[in-house]
């Protein structure tokens, strides 16, 4: 009797305890995140892609200009609003920085609260690669995809009571960026598939069945809203040449990108950004299995290493989420649109291919939150129950790996420039050569020093000054030496003044010009830097 009239204190006491040290544990965590995320950002200087997208909005004249500005890019304009937003507050494109580093950190955050994984896999995997350095440092749209993912998550376990939060949240995923713009679709069709097979989802909907209906056609539209605004005008250089005929080269490419996702371990070397160990630069494909080349294509692509075990992963993956059919539809969904997408449309870099890892950890939550039947019956049920225990061991394999590449990537970030712009620019402030008109080429590498100079450079492949690149018809996309030189002399010549010419390559002290510096120190290996001083050569 006195062991049952305790039991109930000393069982609360231990929830609150264990609560108190749950709520510890997030704020560590994210201290933790915020320091070491915080040291990555603001170390990091930014290159092309994230300099475009703030000059873009920048030098865009109202939101209409804007979408103009954004026809060849192939993205949903949620980012690109606002930066438009920000830089009508602001000149400095380290804001965006600022702005970049909210996202990251509230995405960590809401990790921490609401994700179902202990408290050392969640640290490992906020410290891992894509959450600390590639989706936190570099300021892209990629953060606040993850972001809402993770927003998404953390709302769907109350389906019946959360449908207006889930539709704003998946609309706003298929205007962050193309692969957000995917997962959205298969999260919409699995919480389709998981309201269907819900009778007490189905009675709660049927009681709001006029609010759902707006829900649902709200999401479709901003959906297909989306996918308008990505899909490139037929002037735009960017992605062009769809593959839509067959090839075994690109479906063995295509499908080592899940390698490259699941285990970006990178060629430990100063430029190792978006390597991969294996697929060293002198031994591009290396081959384990002696098939002859008279096999065909696909054979020789699909025998390489990094696409077998890639295969193996997604039939590992697949069988262990098989006892529960929505997180098993969501991950088949989205890694085939993944796939499907990298094959017709970009083969895309691993900041791409990091939302597989980040399909898995979707797919595992969704697995804890959402009870749901399994796929199939008897054996293949056993077998998916079988496989729980070694994909624990599987996914803590993987943070740990993530966690010492995230490590590698934050040393390598504070040792080294990334883009060699910022550089750039405080070299031509601090030598007074700001004055001076300033030729570069080639144009979108240029770009980043112009951000940092916040100025207008001539840029030889349009035949104009500008900031930011307009990917269309009218830009030649390259130039010969010799002809950015003539340009450069014109240039001089209509300025009557010296004009400094930016390239990212080097051409010695030919043709007449002054070296002035080169900068080629950096991470990102096309964004070194050489100055030269052309000499008006008028009275």
């Amino acid at each position: 009797m006195l062991w049952h009239k305790a039991a109930g204190p000393i069982r609360n006491l231990r929830n609150r305890i264990e609560l108190l040290n749950e709520k510890t544990f997030i704020v560590f965590a994210l201290l933790v995140y915020i320091l070491l995320a915080g040291a990555n950002i603001f170390t990091h200087e930014m290159w092309r892609d994230e300099m475009h997208v703030w000059l873009t909005a920048k030098g865009s004249a109202g939101l209409v200009g804007l979408f103009q500005n954004m026809k060849c890019q192939g993205h949903p304009p949620l980012w690109y609003i606002m930066l438009y937003a920000l830089s009508r507050l602001t000149r400095n494109p380290e804001w965006m920085q600022v702005l970049h580093y909210a996202i990251a950190v509230t995405s960590a955050g809401v990790f921490l609260k609401f994700a179902p994984f202990s408290c050392l896999q969640r640290l490992f995997f906020l410290l891992g690669y894509f959450p600390i350095y590639e989706y936190a440092a570099i300021s892209r749209n990629y953060g606040i995809g993850i972001l809402l993912m993770f927003c998404f998550c953390a709302a769907c376990g109350n389906i019946s009571r959360n449908f207006w939060i889930l539709s704003i949240i998946l609309i706003l995923m298929g205007l962050s960026n193309p692969y957000a713009f995917i997962i959205a679709i298969c999260l919409f069709l699995t919480l389709a598939f998981k309201s269907a097979g819900g009778a007490d989802i189905r009675a709660a909907w049927s009681r709001h069945k006029p609010a759902v209906l707006v829900c649902i056609t709200a999401v479709l539209l901003g959906l297909a809203i989306s996918g308008v605004i990505m899909f490139p005008k037929s002037d735009c250089q960017y992605a062009e040449g769809w593959q839509t005929s067959y090839s075994g080269l690109r479906i063995g490419k295509t499908v080592s990108t899940v390698w490259h996702g699941l285990v970006p371990i990178p060629e430990f070397k100063h430029r190792y950004w978006n390597s991969n160990i294996l697929e060293k630069d002198d031994m591009p494909l290396l081959s384990l299995l002696p098939f002859p080349e008279s096999w065909g294509s696909t054979v020789i692509a699909l025998r390489e290493p990094q696409n077998i075990l890639s295969v193996v992963l997604l039939l590992f993956l697949l069988l262990s989420l098989m006892k529960n059919r929505a997180a098993f539809i969501f991950f088949s969904l989205a890694v085939a649109g993944m796939l499907a997408f990298q094959y017709v449309v970009y083969a895309g870099f691993l900041r791409h291919f990091g939302h597989f890892f980040i399909v898995v950890i979707i797919s595992i939550w969704l697995e804890r939150i959402w009870n749901s039947g399994s796929v199939g019956r008897g054996i293949l049920t056993r077998l998916s129950e079988a496989l729980t225990r070694p994909r624990q061991a599987l996914i803590i394999a993987l943070l740990v790996v993530h966690f010492g590449v995230g490590i590698f990537a934050s040393v390598m970030e504070w040792r080294y420039p990334f883009s060699e712009g910022k550089q750039v620019a405080r070299f031509i402030k601090e030598s007074g050569l700001n004055g001076l008109p300033i030729a570069g080429y080639i144009d979108y590498v240029a770009s980043t020093a112009g951000g940092y100079l916040d100025r207008q450079i001539y840029y030889p492949n349009s035949d104009s000054f500008g900031t930011f690149v307009l990917f269309d018809g009218s830009r030649r996309q390259t130039l010969g030496t010799d002809e950015v030189l003539t340009k450069a002399r014109q240039l001089a010549e209509n300025k009557k003044s010296d004009v400094i010419l930016m390239l990212n390559y080097d051409i010695g002290e030919e043709n007449g010009t002054i070296p002035l510096a080169q900068f080629t120190d950096n991470l990102q290996h096309d964004e070194s830097f050489y100055l030269y001083l052309l000499k008006y050569q008028g009275q």
